[in-house]
């Protein structure tokens, strides 16, 4: 009994492990592989996030989840081309709001299931889309005040405030959806 008890413990932590390292290497990498598109790394990005949240990750994980997609980007000066440096002025910001992103989402972890077709007559499919609208929406606030406080400043173009205002809010809400159908695909394969 020991023994199985023991090897269960490992496997579970080694699966657990190899999640995060995932996650970590998709939102580390996906600025290099996509490259320009705020768009598309938006969406993945903050679907990867979601994900995690939905997840049982430790709070340690999350730190590094939401640090690792601006640190790529930072890293292959790719996703604002030669605005990329900016970026720098955000990653306080970036890293709370994303951290925020996930929390509000993590909130809904005991939801094991997800229909689109009837999420509108159930309550927990409800509160799960409702919080992660919430998180969007805090997200980009978040972000857009940084960018508005920023530009009044003269450290920052003013094609900046669109990147971190709308576009975070429809790359949050867009990924935070996708990552809810996921996670309805991924219990009903259990």
């Amino acid at each position: 009994m020991e023994l199985k008890e023991k090897t269960t413990f490992l496997t579970k932590n080694i699966n657990t492990n190899l999640e995060i390292i995932i996650y970590l290497s998709i939102g580390f990498l996906v600025p290099t592989i996509i490259g320009n598109s705020q768009l598309l790394v938006g969406i993945i990005i903050n679907g990867i996030l979601a994900i995690g949240a939905m997840r049982n990750i430790t709070k340690t994980k999350m730190i590094a989840m939401s640090m690792a997609p601006s640190l790529g980007a930072i890293t292959n000066g790719l996703l604002f081309g030669n605005l990329t440096n900016i970026l720098i002025y955000f990653l306080p910001t970036i890293w709370i709001s994303n951290m925020i992103y996930m929390k509000i989402i993590k909130e809904n972890k005991e939801i094991k299931s997800f229909n689109f077709t009837t999420f509108i007559k159930r309550t927990k499919q409800q509160k799960l889309i409702k919080n992660m609208l919430k998180a969007s929406v805090i997200k980009a606030t978040i972000l857009f005040t940084t960018a508005i406080i920023l530009f009044l400043m003269n450290l920052i173009p003013k094609q900046i405030l669109i990147a971190m205002s709308v576009m975070q809010l429809i790359t949050a809400t867009i990924g935070g959806g996708l990552a809810i159908g996921i996670k309805e695909t991924l219990n009903k394969s259990k």
